[in-house]
């Protein structure tokens, strides 16, 4: 009995010495945890303010100038696949027409 508790007596001061490191394990885990939880908040305010300054205006701009530019570039290309001579041709031959339009500069 003797031998063992002066082991046991030996063994404290390590004892000792990692319940003192958990502890400050411990307070910088909480600390850690704190920062993130303030960094988790930031990063949500900060992808609403990229939906709210940047996606959505590009969004909006594509639904009202650039969803019917669109449409109406495609009906072009269709349209000039579709008509194949100014002058007429022979039956059986396949002809192509390009159509370019000018138009003012774009700001």
């Amino acid at each position: 009995l003797t031998g063992g508790l002066r082991q046991l007596a030996g063994a404290v001061p390590k004892l000792t010495a990692g319940v003192q490191a958990l502890k400050q394990g411990t307070s910088a885990l909480a600390a850690g945890t704190a920062a993130a939880a303030e960094g988790t908040g930031q990063l949500g305010e900060g992808i609403c303010a990229l939906d709210d300054e940047a996606v959505a205006k590009i969004i909006d701009s594509y639904d009202d100038d650039l969803k019917p530019l669109a449409r109406r570039l495609s009906a072009t290309v269709q349209a000039g696949k579709d008509y194949q001579s100014f002058s007429g041709k022979a039956e059986g031959v396949t002809g192509e027409v390009k159509f370019i339009f000018e138009t003012d500069a774009i700001d």
